[in-house]
Formats: structure tokens, C-alpha cells, sequence
């Protein structure tokens, strides 16, 4: 047949892990000779062949169609010929999105082969409904693999993508975990460390200045198909990581799973769940430190009291942020005569004010305000109120504490700076 010239035609083609139980008919190479086929037999000249091999059709971030539509978009292609509309995507509101508006507003036709569809038929109403069908072949998908995946963390069975930090995959079970000798040491370190008493941000820098590989860097290392720049940015180890460490019961012996959430199974955006709901299977596999060692540096773990030289102790390190920016309030010095000192937005302190505006709150003000706040809830609650207060009272019951910009305003001893306090709890008190 005659090569109809006015056509450039690209042929796209996918394949997901859901689909691999279809066999060779939902196979790439399947799939190319289908659609090299019916471009010769109609006579449509093939500009380039576009390859999705082992993604999910719920995203539509896929390299090979990401090309395809650049090239549409540098009017290089007006023809896009697909196996099936499934090819094309399983989240129907896109695939209806790509079908319905974006192929005719760059006047690019649209051939799924095994669906009969062709955009140019003006009989396609059955379009919207086979993307529909697509959508809920791929929910019913996810559907049964999140019950598998929650029978064998029920099980005890490791899931998970990478093993966690001091620990690597059985060689003869994937989904059990044995101790590694490198790493294992390092986290033992981490634990005598931090329950004598050393803070996290001490145990951070010690493993910096001995060029200790993060965690993520020795993922990588251990697997080269792996991308540091996908993991971590700043390749250093932080204080976060070694409290994350510090709070992981798998460390113990036990199997943690299921801490986030998928929030619906076409958004690959997780939530943190709270640690009530996780599951926990205990005993699993070899614990790397007793009971008594975690416990220990759990607690220690948990300071976050800033000590300054002259003794002052910033019980809101850590805790108070900055209601513009959302960066943590450091201590600052103070002027006035007989003050403790003054809390500032880190960001302006970091970079001025390319980070954030200047301002600041009294220690003593922002103490007295959380002061009060407190005994008032507590005495609401029931129980008796703290006459002053501590890291240990801040830490089980404040969240943080935002302080707002505030505003200007004349008063008789001069200009004054008024601050909004938000203070949010862990709990409610009754009504």
C-alpha cells in the first residue's frame, strides 16, 4: 500500500509488572510487530517507536512517552498508534485528558488496533467507558496486591525495597534479614554511643569527620543501578538520620512495616502513619542491640535542649518555628539588660533577607505565654499545673510552636512589636 505522507507516526508501546501474566501477547516485542504491521498494511510512515518496558500505566511519567509528547510538541509527529487504549494509560481522567483534548488541540490522530478506536471515526463514544474499564482493572490490581503485601508483613515477612541500615537481605530468603558485619557495626556504635549519653548531632559528626558512608550512600555502593541524587542531597550524615535510627524497633529484632500510607493507589504521595497503626511482628530476625541500650538512647534521643555557653537552656529547640517561613527560631542574644535572650527565624539568621523578614521574640515573653497556656489546659484536663516548664513537659505535649509576624504599633513608652503565637498540643482537652 501506498505511504500516506501526511502521516508521521509514532508507535508507543508499555509493559507494567501487572501485565507481565498476560504472557507474550502483552509482551514489547508483540506489541512492536502488531503495530509495524498495521503501519505498513495502512500505509502510515513511521517516524520513531516509543518503549515504557516494566512501569504502571497509573503514571503517565514514563521516559518513553515523555519523549513521544516533546516530539509532538516540536510538530514532528501527528499520528500515534498504540496496541490499546491501555497502552496508553490505566488512570482514566488522564488517558480521557490525552484522548479528548490534547491529541485534537495538536491535531495528532489517535489509533488503539485492538480497540477498533481511531480519533478520526467520528462513532467513538465508547472511548470514555474502555478507559474506565482500564482504571478498574488496574484499582482491582492494586486492590490484591496491597492484601498479599499485608498478609506477609502480618507474617513477618520482610517487604520492603532496600534493607534497612546494618542489615541485608538473606541470601536464601530475600524476605528475611540477616545482620551485616559492616554496617551492623557502625549501628552498634551509634546505640553505645548515644545511651552514654551522646547527642545525635556529636554522633553525626564524628561519623562525618571519619568519612563514614550515609546510609543512602551505601545503598548505593552496594547496588550500582542505584542514583545517590535519588536518595539524598546532602550526602552527609545529619542528626535526623541517627534519631531515625535510634527509634527503629527492627534494630531490636523486630519487624516495623506498613509507617506510610499511599493516599490513593493512582498518587504515589505517601503519609506518615502514626506508629499505633504500623505492624510489628516481633522477633523475626537477630536484634542488634538489648533492650535496655534501646530504651537508653531512645531517651537521649530525644533532647533537644540547646545549651549555650553562658548556661542559658533554650527549652523551644527545636520545638518554636517561624510562622512565614516554617524554619526552626534560634537563640539569639538579647540587648535588653537582664534577659535571657531573644528567638530569631533561622532562615533570616541563615540568609537574611533572602530567607525570611527580621523579627524576633523575648525568651521570657514566648516562655511565659506557652507557661500559661499549659497550666490553663491542664487544669481544664484535670490534672495538677507544672509551675514551671521543662524539655520532658514540652516534648509530650506541645507540637510546636508558630510564631507569627507581627506588626508595629505606638504605645507610650515608644514603638512596640506585637507577635501572634500559635501553640498546637499533642491532645484535645474536653470541651
Amino acid at each position: 500500500m501506498a505511504v500516506r505522507e501526511k502521516y508521521s507516526a509514532a508507535l508507543y508501546m508499555r509493559l507494567s509488572k501487572d501485565d507481565s501474566g498476560f504472557g507474550e501477547s502483552a509482551s514489547i516485542s508483540s506489541q512492536r510487530k502488531i503495530l509495524r504491521r498495521y503501519a505498513l498494511e495502512n500505509g502510515f510512515c513511521v517516524h520513531k517507536e516509543y518503549v515504557d518496558d516494566g512501569i504502571s500505566g497509573l503514571t503517565f511519567n514514563r521516559p518513553g512517552f515523555k519523549r513521544m509528547i516533546q516530539d509532538i510538541e516540536n510538530k514532528q509527529i501527528n499520528l500515534v498508534i498504540t496496541k490499546d487504549l491501555s497502552r496508553l494509560g490505566r488512570n482514566y481522567i488522564m488517558t480521557g485528558r490525552y484522548t479528548e483534548f490534547y491529541f485534537p488541540s495538536k491535531k495528532v490522530r489517535c489509533i488503539a488496533v485492538n480497540d477498533n478506536y481511531d480519533s478520526d471515526d467520528l462513532y467513538s463514544d465508547m472511548v470514555p467507558f474502555r478507559n474506565v474499564i482500564n482504571e478498574m482493572y488496574a484499582r482491582d490490581t492494586s486492590r490484591k496486591i496491597r492484601s498479599a503485601l499485608l498478609a506477609r508483613m502480618q507474617e513477618g515477612a520482610f517487604m520492603g525495597a532496600h534493607a534497612p541500615y546494618g542489615y541485608e537481605r538473606d541470601a536464601g530468603d530475600k524476605h528475611h534479614l540477616v545482620v551485616d558485619e559492616v554496617t551492623g557495626t557502625i549501628v552498634k556504635g551509634i546505640f553505645q554511643k548515644a545511651a552514654a549519653g551522646v547527642l545525635p548531632i556529636q554522633i553525626a559528626r564524628e561519623l562525618n569527620e571519619c568519612k563514614i558512608p550515609t546510609p543512602s550512600e551505601y545503598r548505593c555502593m552496594s547496588n550500582p543501578s542505584l542514583r545517590i541524587e535519588n536518595f539524598s542531597k546532602r550526602r552527609e550524615w545529619t542528626s535526623a538520620t541517627i534519631i531515625k535510627i535510634l527509634r527503629n524497633p527492627v534494630y531490636l529484632g523486630h519487624m516495623a512495616q506498613r509507617k506510610t500510607s499511599k493516599l490513593s493507589f493512582k498518587c504515589p504521595a505517601a503519609i506518615s502513619l502514626p506508629a499505633s497503626d504500623w505492624i510489628i511482628v516481633e522477633n523475626t530476625h537477630a536484634p542488634l542491640v538489648t533492650n535496655l541500650t534501646f530504651e537508653l538512647a531512645a531517651r537521649r534521643s530525644r533532647q533537644r535542649t540547646c545549651i549555650q555557653g553562658n548556661g542559658f537552656n533554650n527549652l523551644f529547640s527545636g520545638i518554636a518555628r517561624c510562622g512565614d517561613c516554617g524554619r526552626r527560631m534560634s537563640a539569639v542574644s538579647s540587648r535588653k539588660k537582664g534577659a535571657e535572650a531573644n528567638l530569631a527565624c533561622g532562615a533570616y539568621k541563615q540568609k537574611g533577607t533572602r530567607g525570611c523578614s527580621n523579627h524576633f521574640i523575648a525568651y521570657d515573653d514566648l516562655y511565659e505565654v506557652v507557661l500559661c497556656r499549659i497550666q490553663s489546659l491542664m487544669r481544664r484536663c484535670g490534672f495538677s499545673e507544672p509551675e514551671k516548664l521543662t524539655q520532658d513537659l514540652l516534648f509530650h505535649l506541645v507540637d510546636h510552636i508558630e510564631i507569627c509576624q507581627g506588626h508595629f504599633g505606638k504605645t507610650p513608652s515608644g514603638r512596640v512589636k506585637f507577635q501572634t503565637i500559635k501553640i498546637f498540643f499533642r491532645f484535645r482537652p474536653p470541651e
